[in-house]
């Protein structure tokens, strides 16, 4: 388990895979492998099966290895996360032993899971911290919330349901319209119109009322709709359509249709090429798109459009041309159009188009411009089209669209322009393209994209895009490149790898990252002899054995060192005959060839001479001076100590190998070996020697007691009888002091005070029908931690166990909203238990509350509590296992513990005690 510090880093890890790296590493502690989990993508991976895991004993971070076939692809985000259990296994039991391994153990898993749960908060939603306390993040309930967006109170700021996601999106699909309409074209366009002449038409309209009387008694002006007869009957084959559209609605309609704006609109509409544009929008699937726009939110959405700035700009549009094109309605043809019309069910129509403000429309529609308008609209196709769009949901989402904002709208919209985009707008690729790029993100990305400095530099990237698809299909490449490579004045010391290159611009040099520290490449200037062609003047020095084209330089160089001037590469050849050889091999000379004739001798020897020396390396052959090679010796012939025969008997008498004495050391061997002999040889002499005077056969007896001995062997000191007094110490016993190993001091022991780690017992707290019970007593000169052992009985049933701290003895103790993390949320107190208990007999609190390190003014000080709550019958449910944490490093130096329920006070503690013990530095 974890022995190690826990750092303070992010418990997450992400990098992007490249398609071939398989190992990635994390920084943060864990305890086994199963408290790391991996996503590639938002795909969790499954340990063994895609991944193991590596961790380093020593500081409880890795890494991941995917196993074959698993490895991630180029540009997948591998993230590496901790996933620590919510679960301990060890337990501490009053009176139990506590050890500093398992305490260890235990608070650094408390802080993974604090890290943790903090990486976790950090991609919450979450309100600022000077928000009011008074803010409430909680969510609507589902119901209330389900299908719309999150909005936020204009006045609390809390979270509340927003408007719909229809109707957003529906907004959102209108949202290129309205960019279109913000250009500093269209500006352009509503300033021209908005002059003092323009209004002073407006003014001359409204004078020429009698022209209007005029049109309704001129007959003959009708004539010249009857020449159109065969548009005109084209259009009569529609009559189911204009049945549809002579309702009361469509009537209503057409009357807010039939105004001067409208029909100024109207002029700039029929044109032949706008026409065609109306047969290329007036599909199926242009009018299905059109029933989707027409509903109540993109029509409020459009109201928004219809302010009072435009309609004004629209009054200003009622131009003098646009009251003569109406006194061009006013001839013969258009009334003998008038008679064709006249069948029962065109006359049906009419009675109801005949009201005031119809005839006034008719009267605005009967101008040159407007006939020639009709005639290019009555075509088979655009009939066919008007079949189309006369169904009862499109005239349904006529009626809708046709309200005087709206109109307002449509008539701000009805500029050339805007309708050649609109026609390229209207396809169901681009109405599905708006609804992607229609969301709030988008919409504020459009604000900022829409500059016209924005807009140029797009419209010089869209020139090269084929320099950007290239830069696209290589971002991997360039991305790794980048993190390999890079420049600036000084070298980088963090975030560095093995191979990576830097540019150092302060010395003109590139260098590479060896794993440990920065390796000068090239400077520049330098002179780097090229790949071919260069000359390298001067000597190059080699390092150890170093190969050129395979070859080791430094050995070639010893071997030529040692070959003479114009050496040849000769080879000895092999020799056979009397002396024979192989190759370079030494020479042999063969068995029975040397003759006379070999030798180096002077002259030629005859028979009976011998070879004799010269002495200088020379023979020569001689003959011996005397050839006589036989002697015999008789009885007294030779003088001077003859040997005769009494001594050659005498001689034949000594046994052979015979002396003439022999040694002591001769004699003696020939005695031992004898058997019987009683030799009395020198071991026994120095065993003798090792006898004492007076010496007798003793048998150790066997002994009993503290210490016992059988006969005469090894003493064995009995069990439990060396006490203090049996030992050889160098000073006098002290209580509470141990045994420690002094090699200088007498007996090579003292007794010594307790080291680090010892638990010693500082006080007992006892309650009394007491309120709170208060410990005072620390120590940080003696103790480093603290264990509370709690043994209670609260007067009330189902209240909490909490405490406060001290910062200054006990004069006040701290309850600030923040002061205290327990739970995983901010509180005013620390939480030490649950609650438990149905009735006071059953309430009980016991258990172990560790404080750690509350002198430490560099961190926060850690609350571990393991506290049961409630009786024998509530023991297994109610124990509670919290961490803590004192949000402040100011040291602690008193602690009070108190009951509570919910907000309130939870009484008195009737009786029971809280052991403080303190853990020795």
């Amino acid at each position: 388990m974890a022995t190690f510090a826990i750092s303070a880093v992010t418990r997450k890890a992400q990098a992007t895979a490249n398609g071939s790296t398989n190992e990635f590493s994390f920084s943060f502690s864990v305890n086994t492998e199963a408290d790391v989990a991996v996503f590639v993508g938002t795909t969790l991976k499954t340990i063994s099966t895609h991944y193991t895991v590596s961790i380093t004993s020593s500081t409880g971070a890795g890494s991941i290895t995917f196993t074959s076939g698993n490895t991630p692809t180029n540009g997948q985000i591998v993230t590496i996360m901790s996933k620590t259990a919510l679960a301990r296994s060890s337990v501490y039991t009053s009176g139990g032993t506590i050890n500093a391994t398992s305490l260890e153990t235990d608070f650094d898993t408390n802080m993974m899971l604090f890290q943790q749960q903090d990486e976790r908060l950090d991609r919450t939603l979450i309100a600022p911290v000077d928000d009011a306390t008074s803010i409430d993040m909680t969510l609507p309930n589902k119901d209330a919330r389900k299908g719309t967006v999150l909005g936020f109170n204009a006045t609390s700021g809390n979270p509340e349901a927003g408007p719909s996601i229809t109707a957003v999106q529906s907004l959102a699909d209108v949202t290129t319209a309205i960019n279109l309409l913000g250009t500093s074209d269209a500006v352009s366009d509503m300033n021209t119109l908005a002059t003092s002449s323009n209004v002073t038409n407006q003014n001359t309209l409204a004078g020429i009322a009698s022209n209007i009387t005029t049109v309704a008694g001129i007959a003959s002006d009708v004539t010249a709709v009857a020449g159109d007869a065969t548009d005109i009957g084209v259009v009569a084959g529609k009559a189911t359509e204009i049945g549809r559209l002579g309702t009361s609605d469509a009537v209503a309609d057409m009357a807010i249709l039939g105004t001067s704006d409208v029909v100024a609109d109207m002029n700039t509409l029929g044109t032949a090429a706008i026409v065609e544009d109306m047969n290329l929008l007036g599909t199926s699937a242009n009018v299905t798109a059109m029933g989707l726009l027409g509903t109540s939110e993109t029509v409020a959405d459009m109201a928004i459009l219809g302010t009072t700035d435009v309609v004004a700009d629209m009054a200003i549009l009622a131009t003098t041309d646009v009251v003569a094109d109406m006194n061009t309605l006013a001839t013969s043809d258009i009334i003998s159009d008038l008679n064709t019309l006249a069948t029962s069910d065109i006359v049906t129509d009419m009675n109801l188009l005949a009201t005031s403000s119809n005839v006034a429309a008719m009267a605005l529609l009967g101008t040159s411009d407007v006939v020639a308008d009709m005639a290019l609209l009555g075509t088979s196709d655009v009939v066919a089209d008007l079949a189309i769009l006369g169904t009862t949901d499109v005239v349904s989402d006529m009626n809708t669209l046709a309200t005087s904002d709206i109109v307002s709208d449509m008539n701000t919209l009805a500029t050339s322009a805007n309708v050649t985009a609109m026609g390229l707008l209207g396809t169901s690729a681009v109405v599905e393209d708006m609804g992607f790029l229609g969301t709030a993100a988008v919409v504020e990305d459009m604000g900022i994209l829409g500059t016209s400095a924005n807009v140029t530099a797009m419209s010089n990237v869209s020139g090269s895009i084929s320099n950007v698809n290239t830069v696209a299909t290589n971002l991997s490449g360039i991305t790794a490149f980048s993190e390999v490579y890079s420049s600036g004045s000084s070298d980088p010391s963090s975030n560095l790898n093995a191979g990576d290159l830097f540019f150092n611009t302060s010395s003109d040099t590139l260098k590479v990252y060896t794993g440990s520290a920065w390796e000068q490449g090239v400077t520049a200037g330098s002179g780097f002899l090229p790949l071919s062609g260069g000359q390298l003047s001067g000597n190059l020095t080699m390092a150890g054995s170093q190969t050129v084209d395979g070859r080791d330089v430094s050995a070639d160089g010893t071997k030529l060192d040692g070959i003479a001037a114009s050496a040849n590469n000769y080879v000895h050849p092999n020799h056979s005959g009397e002396v024979t050889s192989s190759a370079d091999g030494a020479t042999v000379v063969a068995s029975n060839v040397i003759d006379a004739d070999n030798l180096k001798v002077t002259g030629n020897g005859s028979t009976s001479q011998f070879l004799r020396s010269d002495g200088d390396g020379t023979f020569t052959w001689a003959t011996p001076t005397d050839t006589n090679t036989e002697y015999s010796v008789g009885d007294g012939g030779l003088t001077q100590n003859n040997f005769t025969n009494t001594l050659k008997s005498k001689l034949d008498g000594i046994e052979a190998s015979a002396t003439a004495d022999q040694t002591a050391s001769e004699i003696r061997t020939l005695v031992e070996s004898a058997s019987d002999s009683n030799v009395f040889t020198d071991a026994d002499h120095t065993k003798l020697n090792g006898v004492a005077a007076s010496a007798n056969n003793y048998v150790h007896p066997n002994h009993s007691g503290e210490v016992t001995s059988t006969a005469d062997g090894a003493t064995v000191i009995a069990d439990n009888v060396v006490d203090e007094a049996n030992l050889k110490v160098s000073n006098s016993p002290v209580n509470g002091y141990m045994l420690t190993a002094q090699s200088g001091n007498t007996g090579g022991l003292t007794w010594a005070e307790a080291g680090g780690g010892a638990t010693e017992l500082i006080a007992t707290l006892t309650a009394n029908n007491s309120t709170t019970l208060n410990f005072t007593g620390f120590d940080a000169s003696t103790y480093g931690s603290y264990l509370f052992k709690v043994d209670l009985k609260p007067a009330t049933a189902n209240v909490t166990l909490r405490a406060l701290v001290s910062t200054d003895g006990g004069s006040n103790y701290l309850s600030g909203s923040t002061d205290y993390f327990t739970d995983g949320a901010n509180r005013a107190y620390l939480e030490l238990s649950g609650g438990g208990g149905s009735t006071a007999a059953e309430n009980l609190r016991n258990g172990d509350i560790v404080l750690i390190s509350p002198d430490n003014t560099s961190n926060y000080s850690m609350f571990a509590s393991y506290v049961s709550a409630g009786g024998d019958a509530y023991a297994a449910l109610s124990e509670a296992y919290r961490n803590s944490v004192f949000r402040s490093t100011t040291a602690i130096n008193a602690i009070q513990f108190y009951l509570a329920s919910g907000p309130s006070s939870g009484g008195n503690f009737t009786s029971g005690t809280i052991r403080v013990y303190g853990f020795k530095k």
